[in-house]
């Protein structure tokens, strides 16, 4: 008998005692308790034991789960690598037999005279994504780009788009990589996720050993300005240049420093790097869990990371293990989210990466459609659909707000925020509740934060950044984006009736005081006047009470709640005491209804405070 026929009927043992005693102890519970128990049991006993005969190579290995996936940072990518666990190595058909279709001949028609391409890579569940990532480019002329569709769905809809639509993506910029991904969302982290970085890199040096040069682009990082004058100034003086997730500006052309963490979503790449990408490449096959941007961040500094003693440029420097020379793009030219979208660093920025973002996709879609970078389908923009928008009032905030102690203190640590925000929300709770009414989308209108959101304890402004408060925060700060989606709720971003798509129309405003007190008041408006009325607006809601009094039954009153009591998110965060614990604090719509149950079920029936968690 072989070590290997010993241990899997060890393992084997192992799993049958353990499973026999764990149902022995069930005796002692109630009875739904063992049946759960139970059948888990079951299910475990039958997976393991299966496992355990399996045979040693696994060419199809299983999907990482959340324990062994490194943080998602929710995009920020800015806290320590996770610790790397060695997985099964990824099957070698993700590889070159997929790039086939990538010819020199091809690539030569689009490249640019100095051999630069720009490269983006997605599947049709970012559809909307490239075509804005291509609207940007085609809007500044630039031609020598391509887009690497991932599946043959968003293949097959980006080939067939036309020249009048605004989110044309012409053929001829498109390539298919065959069976690459499925055409729905493959999940941060997945095996298919990790795929996607380890065909990336392959592509790319597949691109560089033509001779070409690849600038690559997350399909979520938009170059909102021409690319190529920025490429063509370094171009001979750097074999690589990336973005980074810095949050202040540098005053020279390139960051003094290797010492921030790159940021792989803006990334070219010389066709000097080929060694590099092969060894990247390597890497990140033989380790699932080694995520390709960390890889990337370990390859380039090694070595001295000195500045190139034979640059002409500040900020060049030597890198993988002294072989390249790097260098390091200024935040406020490839702006992250937090530059752009919070602290609106936007003069001098030539790249716009949707990081830093709360909501997942919504959120990103959403931030870009609030500073007028996204475009949608012309329905989005429909002449049939009626709006409804508001003034918001906004309580006495001091001419300078006070920094906050990251440690938690005790109840009103915080008062000054979720004083300003909660009167806000009420405002926002009853525009809702008028455009249900009335029929209307609801345009949300600019909210004000007193202090910025992070993913851990911090003194009111994210580490490291420059942001000034008070300021003026995205929706996903406030907002779960995807809850307004999950409820149906028809609204748009603040910035809707600016944008160009939308047909300019009068708006009806009315002030002073709401001629509504009931929503059968606003119905019968509707009813009446509203067909002349595309616009309408709001100048104070705060002395709208929406309680049951406004709903023609208790049943629709309690039907509102139960709609708009998870539309919020949570501020984050402090340090609890003790280290222990969640140190985010959840805002409630309904923070001012007494009694009343959160989104978590936890009841009120006192006056609102803060409290830490869930």
């Amino acid at each position: 008998m072989s070590k290997i026929d010993i241990l899997r009927r060890t393992l084997t043992t192992c799993i049958v005692v353990i499973a026999l005693l764990m149902w022995t102890a069930s005796f002692t519970l109630s009875s739904k308790t063992k049946r759960a128990m139970r059948r888990d049991i079951s299910n475990a006993l039958k997976t393991g034991i299966t496992a355990a005969f399996e045979d040693e190579e696994d060419v199809n290995p299983a999907p990482i789960s959340s324990e062994d996936m490194p943080p998602r940072q929710q995009e920020t990518d800015v806290e320590e690598p996770p610790k790397k666990v060695k997985k099964t190595a990824p099957p070698r058909d993700v590889s070159e037999n997929q790039f086939d279709g990538i010819k020199v001949e091809m690539l030569t028609n689009l490249a640019s005279s100095s051999k630069n391409l720009i490269v983006t890579f997605a599947n049709n569940e970012y559809r909307d994504f490239v075509g804005n990532w291509v609207r940007h480019l085609r809007i500044n002329n630039v031609g020598n780009y391509l887009v690497c569709a991932m599946d043959s769905v968003l293949f097959k809809f980006l080939t067939s788009t036309i020249e009048d639509d605004p989110l044309f993506v012409p053929s001829s910029h498109v390539a298919e990589l065959s069976g690459a991904l499925p055409s729905k969302d493959i999940g941060w982290g997945s095996k298919k996720f990790r795929y996607l970085g380890i065909m990336k890199v392959a592509l790319t040096r597949t691109i560089v050993q033509m001779g070409f040069n690849v600038l690559m682009l997350d399909v979520d990082a938009f170059a909102i300005r021409d690319p190529n004058p920025l490429l063509e100034q370094f171009q001979t003086h750097v074999d690589i240049l990336t973005s980074t997730d810095a949050l202040s500006r540098s005053d020279g052309e390139l960051e003094p420093s290797l010492g921030a963490i790159a940021n792989i979503g803006i990334l070219y790449l010389r066709n000097s790097t080929s060694s590099l990408l092969a060894d990247w490449e390597d890497k990140i096959r033989d380790d699932l869990d080694y995520w390709d941007q960390n890889c990337f961040n370990d390859l380039i500094k090694t070595g001295s990371n000195e500045e190139h003693p034979e640059s002409l440029i500040e900020g060049v420097h030597t890198c993988y293990d002294n072989t390249l020379r790097c260098g390091y793009i200024p935040s406020q030219v490839a702006a992250n989210g937090h530059s752009y979208f919070v602290q609106g660093v936007v003069e001098d920025a030539v790249f716009v990466h949707a990081t830093f973002v709360f909501s997942a996709t919504f959120g990103k879609r959403h931030r870009f459609r609030e500073t007028l970078l996204w475009r949608d389908p012309d329905s989005y923009y429909s002449a049939a659909r009626k709006y409804l928008t508001l003034d918001l009032h906004i309580p006495t905030i001091p001419d300078e707000v006070p920094t906050v102690s990251s440690a938690w203190e005790t109840t009103g640590h915080l008062q000054l925020l979720f004083d300003v925000m909660n009167s806000q929300l009420s405002q926002i709770r009853s525009a809702l509740a008028l455009s249900l009414a009335m029929n209307r989308t609801l345009v949300v209108p600019k909210l004000t934060c007193i202090y910025d959101r992070a993913w851990y304890p911090h003194d009111g402004v994210f580490p490291g950044s420059e942001l000034v408060l008070p300021f003026v925060c995205p929706m996903d700060h406030v907002f779960d984006l995807q809850s307004w989606d999950r409820e149906r709720l028809s609204f748009r971003e603040h910035s809707f009736l600016q944008n160009d798509a939308f047909e300019p129309v009068n708006v009806t405003q009315l002030s002073d005081v709401v001629p509504f007190s009931t929503e059968a008041d606003a119905k019968s408006w509707e009813s009446t006047f509203g067909a002349d009325n595309r616009v309408v607006h709001f100048t104070d809601l705060t002395t709208l009470n929406i309680t049951k009094t406004f709903f023609a039954t208790p049943h629709r009153f309690n039907t509102f709640i139960k709609k708009t009591k998870k539309l919020t998110s949570h501020w984050c965060c402090v340090r609890p005491t003790g280290d222990a614990g969640p140190g985010h604090i959840w805002y409630d719509l309904w923070y001012d209804l007494i009694p009343h149950k959160d989104m978590h079920e936890r009841y009120w029936n006192q006056s609102w405070t803060e409290v830490l968690g869930p």
